[in-house]
């Protein structure tokens, strides 16, 4: 059935398994999206940071960690200048 075949292919996706520190990085990148800050508060040297981005999967993590970030403060401006209307 085509239920049957939808959780196949939910299993059959791979995730990247990030390391503790990878995983912490992209955490504080959500918070601020900028390199040397986001590595600073990881713990992580920012030289490190450049390293990861050789991996496709990782720079394509970053770019959702920034776009989360934007979409995030976008909504809270919007919501505020509703506030003052």
């Amino acid at each position: 059935s085509p239920c049957d075949r939808c959780d196949r292919m939910l299993t059959n996706v791979k995730t990247p398994d990030w390391s503790e520190r990878q995983r912490r990085f992209l955490d504080a990148y959500r918070q601020d999206p900028t390199i040397a800050p986001a590595a600073r508060r990881a713990g992580v040297h920012r030289a490190t940071v450049y390293r990861w981005l050789a991996d496709a999967n990782f720079a394509a993590a970053m770019r959702a960690a920034a776009e989360a970030f934007f979409q995030e403060n976008r909504a809270k401006v919007l919501a505020e200048e509703a506030a003052r209307r």
